[in-house]
């Protein structure tokens, strides 16, 4: 089902991992229905193309360069938002990068950092800095993004299945912070509403 883009006009969503692929798409679907969108994203070049597609066609764009597996990017990347556009009501936590497929033995510490940094950690900040803005704004959603390797593995890479799940945690464990920290409804593995 569609949303129709009277939902979204006036609203706000930082995007991450927009410089490409998933969140550039959902990116440019956002600003289509009418949301001003915070892209970010390692690639500044990248960054900038999707923004220079969102306001050629009109639509409300700010790149900023960030790396979700630091807290203090993100942290800016919410702020700068919020200073741009007034308000926060949604976020969209995409970033991820693939594992090395390579025997457990194989792997070096290197490796594991930079999986579990952006998809763990990037999800966590993401969501530490974006729910007291879409609080602030009255409510809204979160969206984290995972992959089919979540819940499916892959026999050629250790670091897929633990990484690629939203936070790492069980659905019933993120339904369960969700309501007690944050006090959402609605909740699926997929989106939380904040109200």
């Amino acid at each position: 089902m569609f949303v129709s883009s009277v939902e979204f006009d006036g609203k706000v969503a930082p995007v991450t991992g927009a410089g490409s692929g998933t969140g550039a798409a959902t990116a440019l679907l956002l600003a289509e229905r009418e949301a001003a969108v915070t892209l970010v994203g390692r690639r500044q070049s990248k960054i900038d193309e999707v923004a220079a597609q969102i306001t050629s066609k009109g639509g409300r764009a700010l790149a900023i360069p960030g790396d979700v597996s630091i807290a203090h990017d993100l942290e800016s990347a919410v702020r700068a938002t919020v200073d741009a556009f007034g308000a926060l009501h949604f976020g969209v936590n995409n970033a991820g990068v693939t594992g090395i497929f390579a025997p457990t033995a194989e792997m070096t510490e290197k490796d594991w950092r930079r999986v579990v940094g952006t998809t763990l950690d990037g999800l966590f900040f993401g969501m530490k800095y974006e729910i007291p803005a879409i609080l602030a704004a009255g409510g809204g959603a979160l969206v984290n993004v995972s992959s089919v390797f979540a819940d499916r593995g892959d026999r050629r890479s250790t670091t897929r299945p633990p990484s690629m799940r939203s936070a790492g945690l069980p659905v019933p464990q993120q339904r369960n912070m969700a309501h007690w920290e944050f006090g959402s409804t609605n909740f699926s593995q997929a989106s939380s509403t904040l109200r």
